[in-house]
């Protein structure tokens, strides 16, 4: 099917007992006002009383062939537009571009404003030739012709018309450049959702209501193979084209929508959609804004034609073909492809009592409109574990809908140091161990959606210790140490097997800061655990308590050797106990005695000696400590000499 912009559904209604006027007699008899003029604005509006979005368009007048303007700026009504992201439009409407010269053939609406005779019908663009109306003669030629019709046509009508809508004001509404309808079509089949249409029965022209030919016309189109399924959604009360989110099929033309047909002249029936301009698709290189809504009307006083049911349900299947999305095939009068002329969408009905019966291209155009295609999905798998401070990489794919496929995060977060690309990869290095749950929505093509839900966990490895330094630390102060090792960023818990940790802090994934307690005894080792959600590792005795602790001391002559090596007798303090060493200073009564010199007797036994006047008290007992300045000056025990009384 030909993508061209469907012409109203103007038609000559058959009496063969009558002679029939021409179709430029028919629009100058019937039409109350007939003008030439350029377009100089166009504006939509939204209309809270009834429910629709309306156009209005200002005409320069250059010239008034019928009917009486009484201002030189002329303002006409159209039904449909774009306003505020949406757009209403019936289909057949007249096509209107700022600057374009035109000749408009116009009758008033049921608020008396002035609007195209029989839709597009009652437009002509002077700037370009109108092939379907003019019949292959320039506009020049068709202002010719229509001047000496209507020499031959009394105007005696009576002048109930308004040139101009009661307290418009230009610049209120939305302003567009052009008024005119963009591709649209039902998302809901590409959901695996039916497209619903309610039918009002209120004077419709055969028995039954209309429903049996509704439901012809939907069997027909939902036999084509398509995506598309039509269904009746049962009766309704709403009628005529108004927009509540109801697709409805009504008869009778309650709002008076639609020009009564006069001398074989009339418009079959209107087609009116409400479109969501945000939500766009594309099919077949063609870019579609969303239907929301589709109303078809079916105008008064054809009784004597759509009374016969094989042609209302003909009329139907055209009209929701045109509900639906579709276009004409041809609006050629003289088309020359049999294929396009015999479809049930060519632009003039048959009435030969074939009903519904779609062909070649009417198939072919429904299931190029909605093609067959399995929904567009993220399968489900099972992400890899996300290790902190390790390399990710992990691909999501999708299946369906039509590639090439575009992913983003549409809800949620990863986790810190991830990010998924629009291929659909997530990578990155994960920087802390946390758990994210993210919405992941896939957009193909068509500009078709799908998304699912995941959740990624950060782990790490199991920590590794290569070092404690120091690992030698006072037994009974807090000594801050620095642990070496892998795998850090993530650590929970610190502990040690002898003592106890107050405190630690990551520095980075290979370094930790841990403040020990010792147990208060030297000479005893520990073991250091680290530990991550990935696991724990122990160093042990990675730590050795210690530093002097006096178990006994006393003061009096000692023999110690010399720089000579002699044995000299010499007044000192001796000292046993766990842990004491050379690098140790004696504290006499409070007072560091840095002088003395150090030997020692056995394993156990030290001799602090040198001169001990000033540092010793002359009687009286007296404490002692030892402290070990290399070991962040650690304190031993105070022991008291006891001297003989």
């Amino acid at each position: 099917m030909k993508s061209i912009l469907a012409v109203a559904m103007l038609f000559i209604v058959l009496h063969p007992a009558t002679a029939q006027p021409s179709k430029l007699e028919a629009l100058a008899k019937n039409s109350r006002v007939i003008v030439t003029g350029r377009v100089v604005d166009i504006e939509s509006r939204w209309d809270s009383k009834r429910k629709s979005i309306f156009t209005y368009i200002t005409i320069d007048v250059t010239e008034v062939l019928k009917g009486r303007v009484d201002s030189k700026l002329l303002v006409i009504e159209q039904r449909g537009g774009r306003f505020e992201g949406r757009s209403v439009w019936t289909i057949g409407s007249p096509v209107f571009k700022i600057g374009e010269e035109v000749l408009l053939h116009l009758n008033p609406n049921a608020e008396g404003v002035l609007r195209t005779a029989y839709l597009g019908q009652g437009k002509i663009s002077l700037s370009h030739s109108d092939e379907t109306l003019l019949a292959h003669i320039s506009p020049k030629q068709y202002i010719e012709s229509l001047k000496a019709v209507l020499k031959n046509i009394e105007d005696s009508s009576p002048i109930d018309y308004k040139t101009r809508p009661e307290g418009f004001v230009a610049g209120q509404g939305e302003h567009l450049d052009e008024f005119n309808l963009s591709g649209a079509r039902f998302f809901e089949p590409d959901e695996d959702r039916q497209v619903n249409f309610s039918v009002n029965s209120d004077r419709a022209p055969v028995p039954g209501g209309g429903i049996a030919q509704v439901n012809a016309a939907m069997a027909a189109w939902n036999a084509a193979g398509s995506r598309l399924k039509l269904n009746n959604a049962g009766s309704t009360r709403a009628c005529g084209s108004v927009e509540d989110r109801i697709s409805t099929v009504s008869f009778g033309d309650c709002l008076k929508e639609i020009d009564d047909p006069v001398d074989g002249l009339g418009t079959l029936s209107i087609v009116t959609l409400v479109i969501d301009d945000k939500q766009k698709r594309i099919f077949n290189g063609q870019t579609f804004e969303r239907i929301l809504e589709a109303d078809i009307v079916y105008a008064n006083g054809l009784d004597d034609l759509l009374g016969r049911s094989n042609n209302l349900e003909e009329l139907m299947a055209r009209n929701l073909g045109l509900a639906f999305g579709l276009n004409f095939s041809s609006t050629n009068e003289e088309e020359p492809d049999p294929l396009l002329r015999q479809s049930i969408m060519y632009f003039k009905p048959f009435f030969d009592g074939r009903g519904a019966k779609l062909n070649t291209d009417d198939l072919n155009a429904v299931n190029r409109l909605y093609p067959l295609f399995t929904r567009l999905s993220i399968p489900e798998i099972r992400l890899a574990t996300p290790v902190l401070g390790v390399q990710y990489n992990q691909g999501l794919q999708a299946a369906g809908g039509f590639p090439e496929y575009t992913f983003a995060i549409t809800s949620g977060t990863l986790p810190q140091g991830l990010e998924l690309t629009r291929q659909g990869l997530i990578t990155g290095t994960p920087q802390a161990v946390e758990t994210q749950t993210f919405t992941v929505t896939v957009t193909d093509s068509a500009l078709l959606t799908a998304s699912r839900s995941f959740t990624l966990a950060v782990t790490t490895l199991p920590p590794l210790i290569f070092s404690v330094t120091p690992s030698r630390l006072c037994n009974n102060q807090t000594t801050k140490l620095t642990v070496n090792g892998t795998g850090f960023r993530g650590v929970n818990s610190v502990s040690v097997s002898s003592g106890s940790i107050t405190s630690f802090r990551i520095i980075d994934n290979n370094t930790l800061e841990v403040n020990v307690k010792g147990p208060g005894r030297p000479g005893s080792t520990a073991d250091l655990t680290v530990t991550n959600p990935g696991g724990s590792n122990t160093l042990r005795s990675s730590i050795l308590y210690a530093g002097p602790f006096i178990q006994n001391a006393t003061i009096g002559k000692v023999q110690v050797r010399n720089d000579k090596g002699n044995l000299v007798n010499k007044r000192g303090i001796t000292v046993s106990g766990i842990g004491i060493g050379f690098d140790q200073t004696l504290i006499i009564a409070g007072k560091p005695a840095t002088d003395l010199k150090i030997n020692r007797f056995s394993n156990e036994d030290y001799v602090f000696y040198g001169t001990l006047s000033g540092l010793v008290p002359e009687k009286g007992d007296f404490d002692i400590e030892l402290v070990e300045p290399k070991l962040n000056n650690c304190l031993s025990n105070t022991f008291r000499i006891k001297r003989k009384k």
